[in-house]
């Protein structure tokens, strides 16, 4: 991703580095599944290089493109029996390094975390790459 400079106002501190790389899946022409994977963890790193990159993540209320937003928000609230809209965002697998546990080598112990995608998101992944499932089915179960 590319550098943004802080901005012009008085004493506002430099930007912190922050490395995403992102990899399209799929698309439609419209909408695109996307894997990302960061390097660092900011602040709303993949939301803000997702939007830099002008493919902001679809129901993202901040990054997002509104029009498209209000489109999801509708098809949610029908689907999700009135729960709050939220953007489609997943995170598939998580891996951390534990603070103060060490592996057999001392190096520190890394902890995996997966989760399936919900049923909306789902919907929506279809919809745009019909052979998902097949050609990424641990996102699935």
């Amino acid at each position: 991703m590319r550098v943004v400079p802080a901005s012009g106002r008085k004493g506002a501190a430099p930007g912190r580095r922050a490395i995403s790389f992102v990899d399209s899946l799929a698309s439609d022409g419209r909408l695109a599944v996307a894997k990302v994977r960061i390097e660092t963890g900011r602040t709303h790193q993949i939301r803000v290089h997702l939007q830099d990159r002008r493919t902001p993540i679809y129901g993202d209320d901040v990054y997002g493109i509104a029009e498209w937003n209000k489109k999801l928000e509708a098809k949610q609230r029908r689907e999700r029996e009135g729960k709050d809209p939220r953007p489609l965002l997943h995170a598939a697998r998580l891996e951390i390094e534990h603070p103060s546990k060490v592996d057999a080598d001392g190096d520190p112990k890394r902890l995996v975390f997966t989760a399936p995608m919900a049923s909306d998101m789902i919907s929506v992944v279809e919809s745009i790459w019909g052979e998902a499932r097949m050609e990424m089915p641990e996102y699935f179960s």
